[in-house]
């Protein structure tokens, strides 16, 4: 990394506790078509891949298209409505995100949710200071694949190879690695700190306060 010019974030997870609001959609669209509900931790476990893929193992046996499409639209119409519900930040990500606006640091935002999701839950929260939200879209392959990333980056007008990729998951590891970039891994999110060590993720922070000092560390190194 020649000079730290971007932060790249997950989102859920990562900035946002979404996990009880997707629970309540998959479990609305399953029960309606008598499959059984799932679980909280059932619902830690199948995300980090998209919505489709979200549904597709909440439904644990393969179904045919019609009605897996069923079920995903039911879901989806729900999620839509009601993913504000008890979706929040984490503790300390709002005052983090405010301090590395102030060090002029660019900041996106790159899920594997859906484009709607991402902008009806970021811009109320975070459009003051992240400028670039992209959630997945047509013929742009999802997280791991870093092409996503790099739809950020050109937003942002940035070198991916001087960014730092921030994220709670193996997935995330594995984009950031694959966009060369340097990886904090979270332990508040999803997935056990031991996922993000076999992932041999660059840092590991434990509150959002600590990103700050990764941040000063990467811009010391460098001047």
């Amino acid at each position: 990394m020649k000079m730290l010019e971007a932060i790249i974030f997950d989102l859920d997870g990562t900035l946002l506790n979404t996990l009880f609001d997707l629970k309540e959609a998959v479990n609305y669209a399953l029960k309606k078509h008598n499959f059984n509900e799932i679980t909280l931790e059932e619902t830690r476990s199948f995300v980090g891949n998209g919505v489709k893929k979200l549904v597709e193992r909440a439904l644990k046996h393969k179904v045919d298209e019609k009605t897996f499409t069923d079920v995903f639209n039911d879901f989806k119409g729900y999620y839509d409505i009601h993913q504000k519900d008890y979706t929040v930040p984490y503790d300390g990500v709002l005052q983090t995100i405010t301090q590395i606006s102030e060090l002029n640091i660019k900041m996106a935002i790159v899920s594997n949710k859906y484009q709607f999701g991402v902008d009806n839950l970021c811009k109320p929260l975070f459009g003051e200071y992240i400028d670039v939200f992209v959630g997945s879209r047509e013929n742009v392959k999802l997280k791991p694949n870093p092409d996503m990333v790099f739809i950020a980056c050109d937003s942002l007008k940035v070198n991916p190879l001087n960014c730092l990729f921030v994220g709670d998951s193996d997935v995330d590891a594995k984009t950031g690695k694959n966009a060369k970039m340097k990886v904090v891994g979270v332990t508040w999110g999803y997935k056990d700190e031991q996922v993000l060590k076999d992932e041999n993720v660059d840092y590991i922070i434990h509150k959002p306060q600590e990103l700050l000092d990764i941040i000063k560390k990467e811009i010391n190194n460098h001047e």
